[in-house]
């Protein structure tokens, strides 16, 4: 539920990078069909659903937080950006964000394309984990 860039750590042996996760204070085990009703995470990275908390969410939360990581680490700014935490939540809820053009035009459409389907507000047209480590782009 705390997934960015700052708790990311990678570690190199010879040709290939282990990505670990650092920071599992916000941590939680899903199991089968639970839902968590617990509004937290860092507001750039938190997705709509657990900020629609009445509902709950589950591990689709992740999802949405490397799709925000990913956009950032392509062009080097996160996709909702806003002067404050009420305006910031707003567009999230509403998925509102853009590629620019000046800032997308040397990134495939294929890493659009996997930004986009894992910046859906809704979590049942999300690409799970699976689908995202069968997504052409990786």
């Amino acid at each position: 539920r705390d997934l960015k860039p700052e708790n990311l750590l990678l570690r190199t042996k010879d040709n290939d990078t282990d990505v670990m996760l650092a920071d599992f204070g916000l941590s939680r085990y899903f199991g089968d069909s639970m839902i968590i009703k617990t509004t937290c995470g860092t507001p750039t990275y938190i997705a709509p659903e657990i900020l629609a908390s009445d509902s709950g969410y589950g591990p689709e939360v992740d999802m949405w937080a490397i799709g925000i990581i990913t956009y950032l680490l392509l062009v080097g700014y996160p996709p909702f950006a806003a002067g404050n935490v009420a305006r910031l939540y707003m567009l999230i809820m509403m998925g509102t964000y853009t590629f620019k053009d000046e800032d997308w035009k040397h990134i495939s459409p294929e890493a659009k394309d996997f930004v986009e389907k894992l910046l859906q507000t809704d979590v049942k047209t999300r690409l799970k984990a699976k689908g995202a480590l069968q997504h052409p782009w990786l």
